[in-house]
């Protein structure tokens, strides 16, 4: 991941400072294992980025360089292009699906343990009849079959907590669904459980600054505020804060603030704590909208709006807290971005907050 990007005037060019994460995934003692693991990420993310030629190239790349492996590489050149069907730009839903049971056909027929490729395709093959394919009773049906394959699996497991956690992953996943379809509540008791069940596994194998370990706490978290238990809610919040802020991930920072602020302010009415996270989440903000040289004006504008945002959500907690003098700030610094962008619209409503708060310092005085 990148720590920071940035223009070097002296060689022309654009760097970036890189630092290395979720390291979890090499050090396997079996080698097939960590190419496996590799492959598997290639397979994921490959398709959201990249048209079927590339991802064709890419895979024709590893059968030269892995020539027994050919077997299960298929299966995954064809995960591959089947998510490459409904991420790259494409609403291909019939031909997505066709690839998807064509991975799972040859995962099925390799040898070993391959629960956690059968269970992913299974679960994409749901989410395909479920949202895009309106088929509810084949949605369910596969829905059922992940729940199975993972609870089958997880009862050989004995220390692999690696794979545990991807199959309690999993399960989460299934449940959020099926929520839209069956008990919500008991759905979404379900989700949080499992996804509490990686996170102890996780907590077994990973480094105490592991993305992946920030997002199992902010995914708990999330679960947790929409129950109402909010008070869990907060401290896995900050759990992932601490993560985030190792990885200098302003972006991500930003947001889990957000959602810490509004908590104390929306559901324990401490709006000097909302303040302390709003203020932290305004500096993340500022901090990963930086503007860099080959920015476009496009992404400038999109950058200074949402510093624009976070200083009109600062004012509103400040007058909240008859802190005028801290809000007029807040609101003097949205309207000269405003004004540098030329919106002189939006600008003009600031002043108009602006005075407002004159008069409410007036009237309280």
């Amino acid at each position: 991941r990148a720590r920071r990007t940035y223009y070097s005037e002296e060689d022309k060019m654009i760097k970036a400072i890189m630092t290395l994460e979720n390291d979890y995934i090499l050090p396997f003692e079996d080698k097939h294992m960590s190419l496996k693991a590799c492959v598997s990420i290639i397979a994921a993310d490959v398709c959201k980025t990249a048209p079927e030629q590339e991802i064709n190239n890419i895979f024709d790349e590893l059968d030269e360089l892995f020539p027994l492996e050919k077997e299960w590489l298929k299966a995954e050149r064809f995960r591959a292009l089947g998510g490459c069907q409904t991420e790259y730009n494409q609403e291909n839903y019939s031909a997505a699906l066709n690839y998807y049971k064509q991975a799972l056909e040859l995962w099925q027929a390799c040898h070993g343990d391959n629960s956690v490729n059968i269970a992913n395709l299974h679960l994409q093959i749901a989410r395909l009849y479920m949202y895009h394919l309106e088929d509810d009773r084949l949605a369910q049906e596969y829905y059922l079959s992940t729940i199975r394959i993972c609870e089958t699996a997880l009862t050989h497991l004995k220390d692999d907590e690696r794979q545990k956690a991807t199959l309690y992953h999993i399960l989460s996943m299934v449940h959020l669904d099926m929520a839209e379809m069956a008990d919500e509540n008991e759905e979404q008791k379900a989700a949080l459980h499992y996804e509490q069940l990686q996170l102890q596994a996780l907590l077994k194998i990973c480094s105490p600054t592991d993305r992946e370990l920030g997002q199992c706490y902010q995914s708990i978290a999330v679960m947790q505020e929409e129950k109402g238990l909010f008070e869990d809610a907060l401290i896995n919040y900050k759990e992932s804060s601490k993560i985030y802020t190792g990885l200098n991930d302003t972006e991500t920072l930003s947001r889990v603030y957000q959602r810490i602020s509004r908590i104390y302010e929306n559901h324990f009415n401490d709006l000097s704590a909302a303040l302390k996270y709003r203020l932290l989440k305004h500096e993340a903000t500022v901090q990963s909208s930086e503007i860099l040289p080959f920015h476009d004006s496009l992404e400038i504008e999109d950058k200074k709006h949402c510093v624009i945002q976070s200083h009109l959500q600062l004012a509103d907690i400040q007058l909240k807290l008859r802190d005028f003098e801290a809000a007029r700030a807040s609101l003097s610094a949205a309207k000269q971005l405003y004004e540098d962008m030329n919106w002189e619209k939006q600008a003009k409503s600031i002043e108009t907050q602006l005075s407002d708060v004159d008069r409410l310092e007036r009237e309280s005085k």
